[in-house]
């Protein structure tokens, strides 16, 4: 932990020395200076240093500002103002995607929790926002508290369901087999989903680096180390984002979870195209 008046520094040469020593000594300085850069350590203190102090909506909006990233909405008017929704988007870029769901719903309301990898939790910057979940292993017994005590509140709760960024399937780039968990909980407590679609993707070198590293049987997502560098190549760009209709709750009560989260997860792939289309409509069609 770092004391409040501190600014928070990635430092990748002491966390090489603090996690594995042995390697540290043997890596060649020109090695850690092409990963400083893969990573963009100097980018990403820049901003923690910066933006010290904001918080949440604030932070973001600084980021996207900093990067000159615009963001372009539809159906913005589907979010309601107040009342225990789950906000759940596909996760086409693995960083800002991120940044730009808080800044878009710090336009309508500010009492969002969003639940992350437990990596993304150590930035102070979203403290009070981020919940943080266990995406390689068990989770605590008071994570999980905590996680079950945000879908008690009403707090409006963002997710990205596949827990992961999207990858090619098929010749497309789309979202792995999303986590049927929002669908137990939106059941469990009265919570409408509205579904979300962030029009955007990754360079090709990215995809094709995780399929690569699936064809010789790799496990380790090596492709992930790219996601800093793939963040700030959206320098300049414009972000769209098209929020669905909210899906009431009731729709999920009788099925299976993993079922819904499935449809789900085809659905808001039709918003690109029919922002208007309807969750109910559309499952009627693909019975």
């Amino acid at each position: 932990m770092t004391e409040k008046n501190t600014v928070p520094q990635i430092d990748l040469d002491k966390v090489f020395k603090e996690k594995n020593p042995r390697l540290y000594k043997f890596l060649p300085s020109f090695v850690i200076g092409i990963i400083k850069k893969l990573i963009h350590q100097n980018d990403l203190n820049y901003l923690l240093k910066h933006g010290k102090g904001l918080k949440g909506v604030e932070f973001s909006d600084f980021v996207l500002n900093e990067m000159k990233v615009k963001l372009k909405f539809k159906g913005l008017e589907n979010i309601p103002a107040n009342g225990n929704i789950i906000l759940a988007s596909n996760h086409p870029l693995g960083g800002i995607d991120g940044i730009a769901i808080v800044s878009m719903m710090g336009k309508i309301r500010r009492d969002l929790k969003f639940i992350v990898n437990d990596i993304l939790y150590q930035i102070p910057n979203y403290e009070g926002i981020f919940i943080p979940v266990n995406k390689h292993g068990v989770n605590s017994k008071s994570s999980l508290e905590a996680i079950e005590n945000i879908y008690a509140s009403q707090d409006a709760v963002l997710i990205f369901p596949a827990g992961f960024c999207s990858r090619k399937i098929r010749g497309k780039i789309m979202d792995i087999n999303w986590n049927k968990s929002f669908i137990t909980k939106s059941v469990k407590y009265n919570r409408d989903i509205v579904p979300v679609l962030i029009n955007a993707q990754n360079g090709s070198f990215f995809y094709n680096l995780a399929t690569f590293r699936k064809w010789i049987g790799l496990k380790i997502n090596i492709e992930m180390m790219l996601l800093p560098h793939e963040m700030f190549k959206q320098r300049g760009k414009t972000i769209e984002i098209i929020i669905g209709k909210p899906v009431p709750h009731i729709a999920f009560k009788t099925g299976k979870s993993q079922h819904w989260a499935d449809m789900l997860r085809k659905f808001i792939y039709e918003l690109k195209n029919k922002p208007e289309a309807d969750f109910l409509n559309f499952i009627h069609k693909n019975i």
